[in-house]
């Protein structure tokens, strides 16, 4: 398991679907609920036919670390400063 470079919670690194980039997620997934047609495809919820569906969702680390933003506008090659006192990144 890997952890956060500035908060060291525990995280996974996965490829986007759709953009095939390198997203860091939470590593433990919480519990949220998604809509389903008759097809179990996603549905809008003025659909007759949806269904809620309690399912496992990884929530984009960078939504819920406590030390994001200090990494906004920075690149990894340009990390924020280590705090001198206690070897972590920023105040």
């Amino acid at each position: 398991m890997k952890e956060c470079t500035s908060c060291h919670a525990e995280v996974v690194f996965v490829k986007s679907a759709t953009s095939g980039r390198v997203m860091i997620l939470n590593a433990r997934p919480v519990s949220s609920v998604v809509l389903r047609n008759d097809l179990g495809e996603t549905a809008p919820p003025d659909d007759p036919a949806a269904s809620a569906h309690v399912v496992p969702v990884y929530t984009d680390h960078h939504a819920t670390c406590s030390r994001a933003k200090e990494w906004r506008g920075r690149s990894r090659r340009n990390p924020p400063p280590a705090d001198a006192d206690s070897g972590r990144r920023g105040d």
